[in-house]
Formats: C-alpha cells, structure tokens, sequence
C-alpha cells in the first residue's frame, strides 16, 4: 500500500513538473519511461513484501510443528529451508531500499 502511495506521488510529480513547462515529446516518451520503471520496481518490492509474510507464516507453522515432533527431519529440512528463503527475500527488499 505504501509503495503504491509512493508511486501515485511519483506520477502526479512527473506530470505536474510537465505541465509547468512545455514538454517536448521525448521528454514526454522519457518521463512515460521512468514511470513504467518506477511501477515495476513498485510491484516487485511489493510482491517481494507478500512472500516474505507467506515464508514468515509458513515457518511459524512449521516451528510449531517441530516443537510438537522435534524429532522429524522432514520438518527440520523444512525449517531450514524456510530460513535460507526468507534471508534471500529479505536481502531483495533490502537492495531495492
């Protein structure tokens, strides 16, 4: 929601900054450009965002799991798993920040 707040900010920005000038059509076509960039860098973060909470659900789940079978190496594979995945998002999110 926040990252799309922020784009909506940066479109209306571009297109006031436009309007107070007039504005060639390449620099229409660049600024056109710079916010289909902005969108899709927004979207992916935000994606990014949705599946750190999945992976943070499912490895709470499966830590419940491994406190009431703690001897099951299924579930200690999957929490394992589970952490290496939701280190890599994290360093995602953190890159685009």
């Amino acid at each position: 929601m926040v990252v799309s707040i922020v784009g909506a900010l940066a479109i209306t920005g571009t297109i006031v900054t436009f309007y107070s000038t007039l504005a060639t059509s390449a620099d229409l076509e660049k600024a056109k450009t710079e916010i289909k960039t902005e969108f899709q860098k927004s979207m992916q973060l935000e994606r990014d965002i949705s599946r750190l909470n999945n992976v943070n659900d499912s490895l709470m789940k499966a830590k419940l799991q491994q406190r009431t079978y703690p001897k099951d190496k299924d579930i200690k594979e999957d929490v394992e798993s589970l952490k290496v995945e939701k280190a890599t998002i994290q360093e995602r999110i953190e890159k685009r920040n």
